[in-house]
């Protein structure tokens, strides 16, 4: 682990490692997710809102971390708009299936 920062609230620690990766800690030390980076980081800070955590490193860019979208990432709802023109056009797809993605699940 080279560098760690705490949230503005206190309620979560981002830790940036030589394996490439950001980690996102509870408190207690529970991992809650881990950001991928192209090479080893040299720092990490987030937002004075908490919203955006930065972390920037050795191939000399700075990524701009979305944790709002990160950490409330619905994968169903993400899968289900990148098919669901598939699903109703394609006339290989059975009729049974097109309604797969029906939003009434996770909206």
């Amino acid at each position: 682990m080279w560098r760690v920062a705490f949230s503005p609230d206190g309620q979560t620690i981002a830790s940036a490692s030589g394996d490439f990766s950001v980690k996102l800690w509870q408190l207690d030390g529970t991992l809650i997710r881990t950001l991928k980076h192209e090479r080893g980081m040299w720092g990490i800070a987030f937002s004075p809102d908490g919203k955006t955590l930065a972390s920037g490193g050795d191939d000399q860019l700075v990524i701009l971390w979305d944790l709002e979208q990160i950490l409330h990432f619905n994968l169903l709802k993400y899968s289900c708009d990148w098919v669901q023109d598939y699903l109703k056009t394609n006339i290989t797809v059975e009729k049974s299936d097109r309604s797969i993605c029906n939003y009434s699940l996770f909206h």
